[in-house]
């Protein structure tokens, strides 16, 4: 099941976040991570690390992706404050994984020269399109239209896909936020009941950092 877990993050998180260009935004933070939280001022979040979830160690995560050149992988400080003025166009700070279900939880962050709401606007609509393109590999996906949700103490968008693969359903959520030409989001990805048990007892546990 991990591996299929693995493999399913891994073409969605490969091919979702298309970069929109770089900026100059001023008071970013990538965040923090203490006392078993992610902690983020800057977008105003706190993820408490939930009984059966532990975080995911950088360079498991560095390995996800198709294209790390493009990537800051991790809450090295050094890398993070150069995020804004780098090549680098996508900053994945943390991941979590439940070593119960194999659902996970990773945030990603994104650059754009775009304002927030054409951002926003532009980011669901290459996410909508680059799921859609994995049909060509044989997975069939739902993706419901987008809405406002509020996730513990956040306010943000979600996008839900949804998918079989080889027998099992494959449920992932988008929980988007534009802020300061950025795009913040968590990516959360259940593979049965109890998987989605465990992704809404972690996100429905979320908090303001401020």
């Amino acid at each position: 099941m991990k591996k299929l877990v693995s493999f399913f993050s891994m073409l969605i998180l490969s091919l979702s976040l298309a970069s929109c260009g770089a900026n100059n935004a001023t008071s970013f933070d990538a965040g923090s991570f203490d006392n078993k939280s992610y902690i983020n001022n800057w977008i105003n979040i706190k993820i408490q690390q939930t009984n059966g979830w532990v975080t995911i160690p950088d360079d498991q995560l560095a390995q996800m992706y198709s294209n790390p050149s493009n990537v800051i992988v991790g809450l090295d400080s050094s890398k993070n404050k150069d995020f804004e003025k780098s090549q680098a166009t996508d900053l994945y700070p943390i991941g979590f994984i439940n070593t119960d279900t194999n659902a996970t939880l990773f945030v990603a962050i994104e650059k754009t020269t775009l304002d927030s709401s054409k951002s926003l606007n532009s980011y669901i609509d290459k996410l909508k399109t680059n799921i859609k393109d994995l049909e060509s590999q044989g997975l069939v996906y739902t993706v419901k239209d987008p809405k406002d949700v509020k996730i513990g103490e956040f306010e943000c968008i979600q996008v839900e896909a949804s998918a079989d693969f080889n027998g099992s359903k494959l449920i992932q959520n988008y929980y988007i936020k534009a802020k300061d030409k950025y795009i913040f989001a968590m990516i959360t990805t259940a593979p049965s009941d109890k998987g989605i048990e465990a992704v809404n007892q972690l996100i429905n546990n979320i908090k303001k950092s401020n």
